[in-house]
């Protein structure tokens, strides 16, 4: 027998903590999103919709490069590039995330702030 008293408080933090960062960002007027080691989308914030144009879960549906501005599509490449390297060269501690300010263009296609 194992006592996993510490697992189940540890994994009920987790899980408060995911609740509390999902209800921040499904409650803010920017755009949060959420993309995989793959620069897939992965989570939109509903106020993608007003901002932008995009049903949240249309936008998963889409690659971020159609959806970024040539410079913030390279910035985010780039990014990706060093973890992978750091991530292969073992030199370096990877975070597992990335925050990133990156410019996004509408449905229609102008950038954002742009009509």
């Amino acid at each position: 027998m194992r006592d996993i008293t510490e697992l189940k408080r540890a994994e009920d933090a987790l899980l408060e903590s995911e609740e509390q960062y999902r209800l921040l960002a499904d409650h803010v007027d920017d755009v949060i999103f959420v993309l995989d080691i793959n620069l897939n989308y992965t989570y939109a914030s509903p106020s993608v919709k007003i901002l932008l144009g995009y049903e949240p879960e249309d936008l998963l549906k889409l690659q971020a490069s159609e959806t970024m501005t040539p410079s913030s599509w390279d910035l985010a490449t780039k990014n990706l590039s060093k973890i992978i390297e750091t991530e292969k060269s073992e030199q370096g501690e990877i975070t597992k995330f990335q925050m990133l300010q990156l410019e996004m263009r509408k449905k229609m296609g102008a950038p954002f702030g742009q009509k």
